[in-house]
């Protein structure tokens, strides 16, 4: 009753009469799952451990090392055979396991629950990619999450990020349309291109000091978002980080910044105020184009050139004073 899609890892389970037969033996009480394992890489010794419906097995696998491939355990139901990634139930990545390879779990369409260990340091690119049941994640740990890794999860709610967590890929949580807020610690250097982009529910950021960089399209389209603090390690703001974010009527940009890119808050039509930090020596194409309810914008006096379109369409800013600093102001810049 125990199959595996990997010949390789079915005689490493097989190797294992006391392993086999316990987990055999669970799987018979749960007739309506079966037993599928999935290799990765860097195998050292590990631990299983498989949790489904409060029963949980424990057993060491000692390392094998004609099989250099650490796995991950999916349970999965035995119908619906000719769509096998729409089957699946639960992952349980192996205790000792450091990589989750690329695409690892891309298309599980069905995985409702990871359960990540301390081991892994390493997400990959699309490893959890269009897994559009999976509804809550924590991620301890882990040093780096790959582009893509966790884009289209559409029912992810809840995200914790440990402060062990150094790079953001591209990407990331992009699509991710429950999630409702997120917190990014310190650790992160920088918040890359698209890593939340078009999260629809995402009301809340919490960005925090330490992150020095927002990347292109980081939140684009986020249209719940309603506030956002920048704190002042942050110095670039990527183009279109903030396009389209409707909900979004406060914006804190702490000194720090000293650029803004294009179209960062293109059509934020609910922004009412902005205060643009000292240091900052551009004003961008389009920034706040279109920002219909802006009605006070204070530029400093680092501020040496306001863009094309910057303020076009901003139809309730009725005054705005432009320090001496200010030497050039492109065509339609009001």
């Amino acid at each position: 009753s125990v199959k595996s899609t990997h010949e390789h890892s079915a005689m490493m389970i097989g190797d294992h009469d006391d392993i086999l037969s316990n987990i055999t033996k669970y799987l018979d009480d749960h007739a309506s799952l079966r037993l599928v394992s999935h290799r990765f890489k860097e195998c050292e010794r590990s631990i299983i451990k498989v949790t489904l419906n409060q029963v949980t097995l424990t057993h060491e696998l000692p390392r094998l090392p004609q099989f250099a491939h650490p796995r991950i355990i999916i349970l999965k139901p035995v119908k619906r055979r000719r769509r096998v990634q729409r089957c699946l139930e639960l992952a349980i990545i192996l205790d000792g396991v450091s990589v989750i390879s690329d695409g690892a779990c891309e298309r599980y369409r069905s995985l409702t629950s990871v359960t990540i260990p301390q081991s892994v340091t390493s997400i990959g690119n699309r490893a959890f990619s269009r897994c559009c049941r999976l509804t809550s994640l924590t991620i301890e740990g882990v040093t780096s999450i790959g582009s893509g890794a966790f884009e289209n999860c559409m029912s992810l709610k809840s995200l914790t990020i440990s402060e062990s967590i150094t790079i953001i890929g591209a990407g990331a949580f992009e699509y991710c349309r429950s999630l409702k807020s997120v917190t990014i610690p310190k650790s992160v250097a920088s918040i890359q291109s698209r890593a939340f982009r078009e999260c629809t529910s995402l009301t809340s950021v919490n960005i925090l000091n330490g992150v020095s960089s927002i990347g292109d399209r980081a939140f684009q389209y986020c249209i719940s978002l309603k506030s956002v603090i920048i704190p002042n390690s942050v110095i670039s703001i990527g183009h279109f980080a903030f396009q389209e974010c409707f909900s979004l009527t406060s914006v804190t940009i702490l000194e720090g910044v000293t650029s803004i890119g294009n179209e960062t808050f293109y059509c934020c039509s609910g922004l009412t105020s902005v205060k643009i930090p000292q240091g900052v020596v551009s004003i961008g194409i389009s920034v706040f184009k279109c920002c219909i309810r802006l009605k006070s914008v204070i530029i400093p006096n680092t501020v040496i050139s306001i863009g094309y379109t910057a303020f076009k369409d901003c139809s309730s800013l009725t005054s705005l004073t432009i320090p001496a600093s200010v030497t050039s102001i492109a065509k339609s810049a009001f």
